[in-house]
């Protein structure tokens, strides 16, 4: 028997936390947590039903996944693969991975909505590329230091517009 987690719309899924997005891969696709603090009816509404769209960039090592819903901002994720417990074989021609989008009460860590979004074969290669390449980015601290720093010089919409790939 397979082991599953099941997220359930208006559960606990985590802990009180700050605002943020998180990427990461996982041996079962890609998950993208969006975590906003008392979630208005608008940012509900665009999460649930507004256009995505995912776009990503290099910048100085760090693939920086970013993801918009309708007519919300863009937001971005670091990533990095040292960090991350992934298992994950290139689909075949035709397939992409399957993004895993939760929205989150960053406040009280209730799931508000989430939704499974295919991303295209072209997106899904260009960013494993991207992941297989992505240089040793040293030690935890060293990680944190080297995103302040990027997050210093670059704001998401200028990195937004140093994407190399789009869905």
């Amino acid at each position: 028997m397979n082991n599953f987690t099941s997220y359930v719309v208006g559960e606990h899924v985590c802990t009180p936390c700050p605002d943020g997005a998180v990427f990461d891969l996982t041996s079962d696709g890609a998950l993208l947590l969006l975590k906003l603090g008392n979630p208005t009816a608008k940012e509900k509404r665009e999460f649930k039903n507004g256009l995505p769209q995912f776009k990503f960039a290099d910048v100085d090592g760090v693939i920086f996944f970013l993801s918009r819903f309708g007519m919300l901002n863009w937001m971005d994720s670091p990533y990095n693969r040292a960090l991350s417990q992934y298992t994950l074989e290139r689909p075949t021609e035709g397939y992409g991975l399957a993004l895993h989008a939760m929205l989150i009460d960053a406040a009280t860590g209730i799931l508000c909505a989430q939704k499974i979004i295919g991303l295209s074969t072209q997106f899904t290669n260009d960013l494993l590329t991207a992941v297989y390449n992505q240089p040793n980015l040293g030690s935890r601290s060293e990680y944190n230091m080297r995103i302040a720093r990027i997050m210093d010089l670059y704001t998401t919409d200028q990195i937004v517009e140093m994407a190399v790939s789009k869905n």
